[in-house]
């Protein structure tokens, strides 16, 4: 529990098994025994939990915390489901999809699907277990492209970056997602994830 609460000092609070706690720093001096297992350091500042019973602390809202149906089309999405294919796995209308994947975009700022993919990953709001393929082998120039889907750059300004036409990536990028055996821009940012390539 020691190691926990340290890790936890981030702002004026946080939660422990739902109920608000406050932090309250204590000092403790080197020569006290409380903490017998823990390495001696002079003046060392240890934050201490108070529950609060009887407080009107609002439970603080995870701007990242998806609804259901949130999860299943960034789930499907980072998989290389296609807008209808998804309607149809999830028994829903197009707009309703389309409005799913807007709120996303929204929810994690990113301008676009593959963007969400990826900040989701890194937040380890999606799940991804990462493993090795020796058989995936990708240029520096196709890792800088994976990266630069990832942040949310289209096409035209990815050509930009290189100093080539918007042809000439999007040729780039169907051998690309060919290696990573993905069928679109988020599936392969999933993928990348997947590979380690992008961590």
């Amino acid at each position: 529990m020691f190691c926990s609460i340290l890790s936890h000092v981030t702002g004026e609070g946080f939660f422990i098994s739902g109920q608000s706690a406050e932090l309250r720093t204590v000092e403790v001096s080197p020569n006290e025994d409380i903490f017998a297992d823990v390495p001696r350091t002079p003046h060392l500042r240890l934050v201490e939990p108070i529950l609060v019973t009887d407080t009107l602390v609002t439970p603080q809202h995870d701007p990242f915390e998806l609804v259901d149906d949130e999860a299943n089309v960034l789930f499907l999405t980072a998989r290389g489901g296609k807008t209808e294919e998804i309607a149809s796995m999830l028994a829903a209308d197009m707009p309703e999809i389309e409005a799913t994947q807007e709120a996303l975009m929204e929810k994690f700022n990113a301008p676009n699907l593959p963007s969400v993919v990826n900040r989701a990953a890194v937040r380890k709001i999606l799940e991804v277990e990462v493993e090795t393929d020796p058989s995936v082998r990708l240029s520096s120039k196709e890792r800088k492209i994976i990266r630069l889907i990832a942040a949310g750059h289209q096409t035209q300004t990815i050509a930009n970056h290189f100093g080539k036409n918007r042809e000439a990536i999007r040729t780039s990028k169907k051998p690309l997602f060919g290696k990573l055996g993905v069928r679109g821009a988020s599936h392969a940012i999933y993928r990348s994830h997947e590979l380690g390539i992008i961590k």
